[in-house]
């Protein structure tokens, strides 16, 4: 998969996301960003905080979507 260019992944990893823990990520994230294009592009950019996974690779399991609203939680009070 390392031939895929960086948008088929960030749309690979839409489709894999559970939908409820996206909605809940992409809420979370425009609070924290201030509007959804910046929400979007941070969900699609990888995070050090989340071991250089993107964000919403991570929407896929329950524990992972906990991580990222950790991480936006962390973000929100100047941590990151």
């Amino acid at each position: 998969m390392a031939d895929v260019l960086p948008r088929e992944k960030s749309a690979t990893a839409v489709l894999k996301a559970n939908p409820e823990e996206l909605t809940k990520a992409v809420a979370r994230a425009t609070e924290v960003f201030g509007d959804e294009d910046a929400a979007f592009r941070w969900l699609g950019t990888p995070v050090a905080a989340l071991d250089y996974a993107t964000p919403i690779s991570c929407l896929s399991t329950h524990q992972g979507a906990r991580r990222v609203n950790e991480v936006l939680t962390q973000i929100e009070h100047g941590v990151w």
